[in-house]
């Protein structure tokens, strides 16, 4: 009898052991997925900066969205894709759904001024900075419970502009 008990303590303790190995598994694969989405939101902020820089268009700067104004500060945008023409766009909204093996992750891209953002020790010209430069943040969450966030940054500049 007390042998069965023994076993049956010993089974279970294994079975908690290999419950939570799978499910921090899942954790990481999910972590990495939502870094990666994060990563990607920086990398098509990034391509439309170059390509707004290289258009030959006088009238495009490098902070120029599609539709011809420039992204604004505090704002959420969300991934968009043109089919048609193969470019990444972003468009104001709260944020694009990315479905992975039944997780949603949330992807929400926003901009913030450099000039303001207490970054700077002691900018030569805050005007200049604010206008050649802004942190873009992307931030995923994703649905597996409890609800989890990544959230990167980075700096984004006029790459013409010399300081």
């Amino acid at each position: 009898l007390m042998a069965g008990v023994v076993l049956i303590i010993v089974l279970g303790a294994l079975v908690m052991l290999a419950r939570t190995a799978i499910k921090n598994s899942e954790y990481m694969q999910e972590r990495a997925q939502a870094t990666n989405l994060a990563s990607e939101g920086i990398e098509i902020v990034r391509q439309i900066r170059d390509t707004n820089l290289i258009d030959g268009s006088p009238a495009t700067g490098w902070n120029t969205m599609e539709d011809g104004g420039v992204f604004q500060y505090g704002v959420d945008y969300y991934v968009t894709f043109n089919n048609n023409t193969g470019i990444y766009r972003l468009a104001p909204g709260a944020y694009d759904v990315t479905n992975i093996d039944n997780v949603s992750f949330l992807r929400k891209i926003k901009f913030y001024n450099i000039a303001t953002s207490g970054l700077l020790k002691s900018p030569t010209d805050v005007n200049n900075v604010g206008k050649n430069g802004a942190i873009v943040e992307a931030t995923v969450s994703w649905s597996s419970a409890p609800a989890h966030i990544i959230t990167i940054r980075e700096l984004i500049t006029n790459s013409r502009f010399v300081f």
